[in-house]
C-alpha cells in the first residue's frame, strides 16, 4: 500500500494524540505514528469504549472543521 494523504488538521491531531496519550505502549499509539486514520484506530481499542466515541468525536470535529473551510459550505 502506497503513502496515505493525511486529512486531519491540527486540532484533530491534537486532540488524537491527547486522547491515545493517556495508553501506556499501545498497537493504537503506534498505528497513528504511522498514518492510520482516526476511525480506523477504534478497533485498536475495542476495549475502550470511551476512547472510541471520543475518537468519533474527534474525527467529527475535523470533518465538520473541513467542510466549513470548503468552498461552498451549507449548513
Amino acid at each position: 500500500m502506497g503513502a496515505r494523504h493525511d486529512t486531519r488538521d491540527p486540532q484533530e491531531h491534537a486532540d488524537v494524540s491527547a486522547l491515545l496519550g493517556v495508553l501506556p505502549v499501545h498497537p493504537a499509539r503506534e498505528a497513528y505514528a504511522r498514518g492510520t486514520g482516526t476511525l480506523e484506530l477504534t478497533h485498536l481499542v475495542a476495549d475502550r469504549p470511551e476512547l472510541i466515541e471520543e475518537l468519533k468525536e474527534a474525527w467529527l470535529g475535523g470533518y465538520r472543521r473541513l467542510l466549513e473551510r470548503s468552498r461552498g459550505f451549507r449548513p
